[in-house]
């Protein structure tokens, strides 16, 4: 089993900002949180406004970490302060550089298809009476109400 690492801020903080990431304020977060807006083509070509993502790290406003167990570090994809995406944990042990590379370089594999009716991204979304079906939803739902099942 791999051991804990603490991670400071620093550390964190030098790792995403020669990625392009810089750090973000969210209201109601308790941890330093870092973003980057990203170019995705729409389903109409031009590229979607308001794509972001985020790595939220488990690290304390104090610059420490978190104690083991108490979060790990989350990639994130957001559309217009909505969450559409999130990937694998990356747990703070001595290959979280790595491991959270990986994740940064596949962040396309976050996203859904496009809407068959408007052409917004789809979000995974669960039925309410069976929670083990899920299925794609427009982003733009209740605007918009299309939806496709999920392969």
């Amino acid at each position: 089993m791999a051991t804990y690492r603490n991670i400071t801020a620093d550390e964190m903080s030098a790792f995403l900002c020669v990625r392009g990431f810089q750090q973000v304020c969210i209201p109601d977060t308790v941890e330093l949180v870092f973003e980057k807006p990203v170019q995705y083509p729409g389903s109409s070509g031009r590229p979607l406004i308001g794509l972001v993502l985020r790595v939220y790290t488990g690290i304390n406003p104090n610059g420490q970490s978190r104690a083991v167990g108490k979060d790990a570090i989350r990639v994130c994809f957001f559309w217009d302060n909505k969450i559409i995406g999130a990937s694998k944990r990356v747990h703070r042990v001595q290959g979280w550089r790595k491991n959270l590379d990986d994740r940064l370089s596949n962040w396309k594999e976050l996203l859904g298809p496009y809407c068959p009716r408007c052409g917004g991204l789809m979000v995974e979304r669960h039925a309410r009476k069976n929670k083990k079906y899920s299925f794609w939803g427009c982003m733009n739902y209740p605007t918009c109400n299309g939806f496709q099942p999920k392969n």
